[in-house]
């Protein structure tokens, strides 16, 4: 993306905390693309413990131009991807 003078950006992140974890839990994250559009992208997120989930929350952002600092479609390499994987 460098090479392509892009970079992606977050612009906002949103987390409900559920169930408070301890220094003797042993959490375990798990995230995914949950929205995909022309510009933006969403990934949704859980922290969890084998009893039950602790947290969840998504994070939303878009692919910046570093020269022009404006929103530019997502990298068709991206999205390639992203449709061969939800395809499956």
């Amino acid at each position: 993306m460098l090479k392509s003078n892009q970079s992606p950006v977050l612009s906002t992140t949103h987390v409900k905390y559920r169930y408070p974890l301890t220094i003797y839990d042993r959490p375990f994250g798990m995230l995914w693309i949950s929205d995909l559009g022309r510009a933006k992208w969403t990934v949704s997120i859980e922290i969890a413990t084998e009893e039950r989930i602790n947290c969840t929350g998504t994070q939303t952002g878009y692919f910046l131009d570093l020269t022009t600092k404006r929103p530019v479609p997502l990298p068709t390499e991206l999205r390639k991807e992203y449709e061969r994987l939800t395809s499956q």
